[in-house]
């Protein structure tokens, strides 16, 4: 899959997310549901394609600006509820005291 999406977009081959998800898609693969065959050649490109520590901390501090980019889009969307909500408090309290 990965010598794929390299031929397919070679940008990719440098971006450490790309790399880190394709040793973990190795890893797994070589743990659980492959053949003897394709568990050894698995195992090979692990170990052929060490994984750089800048690489991670890149790819950590990427999925940390996802993560906080989702934090936000959440708060955003509780204030929006909290404000709509406020806005039909008296409503609500019409219809309750009829």
């Amino acid at each position: 899959m990965s010598a794929l999406y390299m031929r397919l977009y070679p940008c990719l081959v440098l971006c450490p997310t790309f790399l880190l998800l394709c040793s973990r898609l190795a890893q797994v693969a070589s743990q659980t549901w492959q053949p003897q065959a394709l568990q050894l050649h698995y195992n090979r490109v692990l170990q052929a394609t060490p994984i750089d520590s800048q690489w991670r901390l890149t790819a950590l501090e990427q999925e940390l600006k996802v993560s906080q980019l989702r934090i936000s889009s959440i708060e955003n969307s509780m204030a929006i509820r909290r404000s709509q909500l406020r806005r039909d408090e008296p409503r609500l309290k019409a219809l309750t005291s009829l």
